[in-house]
């Protein structure tokens, strides 16, 4: 089998960078945690079952239908136990939890600002429905200069889709053992850039963060097929896991967690003979349509038609006011405008890594 020696080299550093934070959880907690809850709830469909039939058709190399987009790529038994892997979540009482509140806080203050916007612009993902699902693969199309659609890139858009099936089954695991509360029912300030997915959340754990796994799992993915933006995909991968801080739905622990699984099952898909053939084969794809020079038309509106409709639903809802109003003129945005955003916001300030 190939080396995929760069993104093998991304992995390995990810990784790295990664596992020293995830360390932490297991010395900042009381105790492990032996009880999950009684709910299983999970972003995407796909996670009803988590021995998911991994039989295709003879033909599924020259086409797929939306039953093969339910069909991850790896096997049961290939499936990584994300318990095991990110340790505890952090406990109420711990430093790391202390941590947690003082980023969340810190996030809260950014409410309706440019980089607020954004974080709305990353909350859907989705799979479960057609629109929802095309734009979640739209997230890194000013990044690498393509967009992923089931007509203009099939093959691409496939391979996201059936490795997200997956990575959700193995994320899925953690978050209802952990059964981690969202930091938006946590702390003072209840509002978040996408109110009308806060009743969905309420039933989804938050550790670990499964918008940043995909996020990040994207990255690594769009770093092996598009090796020369590897810098800017990359960063793009790590602000998509911020966002979700900066939208006060997940903790910075349940993003640091998300980043981590997500090295681990990138690494582990190459594994799996179908991934390999479907990953080639959606490169050669990628290099041929990004020679076009094909203008990227993301579909930046989606995150303002959402809170127009959630507005009129909830005329009395201030959130839902505040929220509808602050995301006026995204639809507007171009590549330009959301690398303006992007580059221009320094996340050390809410981390708290800068001096006082």
């Amino acid at each position: 089998m190939k080396c995929y020696k760069s993104s093998y080299k991304l992995v390995k550093m990810s990784l790295t960078l990664i596992v020293s934070a995830v360390v932490v959880f297991g010395t900042v907690g009381c105790s492990n945690s032996s009880s999950s809850p009684s709910d299983s709830l999970s972003a995407s469909p796909s996670s009803s079952s988590n021995e998911p039939s991994n039989s295709v058709s003879a033909t599924e190399t020259l086409a797929w239908n939306s039953d093969d987009l339910l069909v991850g790529f790896l096997k049961p038994e290939q499936y990584l136990d994300s318990i095991k892997l990110v340790n505890i979540a952090p406990k109420d009482d711990s430093l790391f939890k202390q941590l947690d509140l003082s980023i969340a806080k810190n996030a809260q203050a950014l409410a309706g600002e440019p980089r607020w916007q954004q974080a709305g612009i990353d909350a859907p993902y989705y799979f479960g429905d057609a629109t929802i699902a095309d734009v979640t693969c739209q997230h890194f199309a000013c990044q690498i200069g393509v967009n992923i659609t089931p007509d203009a890139t099939p093959k691409l858009y496939r391979l996201l889709r059936k490795a997200e099936v997956d990575l959700s089954l193995i994320v899925d695991k953690a978050k209802q053992h952990f059964g981690q509360v969202r930091p938006f029912v946590k702390t003072d300030d209840h509002q978040t850039c996408a109110p009308w997915d806060n009743q969905a959340l309420l039933g989804s754990p938050s550790y670990p963060s499964g918008h940043t796994a995909y996020g990040w799992m994207q990255g690594l993915l769009f770093s092996g097929i598009d090796p020369a933006d590897q810098d800017k995909i990359m960063q793009r991968a790590r602000q998509y896991g911020e966002s979700r801080i900066i939208c006060n739905v997940h903790w910075y622990s349940d993003v640091e967690s998300g980043r981590y699984l997500a090295s681990a099952i990138f690494e582990t898909f190459f594994q799996s003979e179908k991934f390999v053939q479907a990953y080639e084969e959606a490169k050669a794809e990628f290099a041929e349509v990004k020679a076009k020079n094909l203008e990227v038309k993301k579909n930046w509106a989606y995150a303002l038609e959402q809170a127009k409709t959630f507005s009129e639903a909830n005329p009395d809802d201030p959130e839902a006011i505040f929220v509808y109003e602050h995301l006026q003129g995204i639809e507007n945005w171009t590549c330009e405008k959301e690398l303006e955003v992007l580059q221009s916001f320094d996340i050390n300030s809410v981390l708290g890594r800068e001096a006082s």
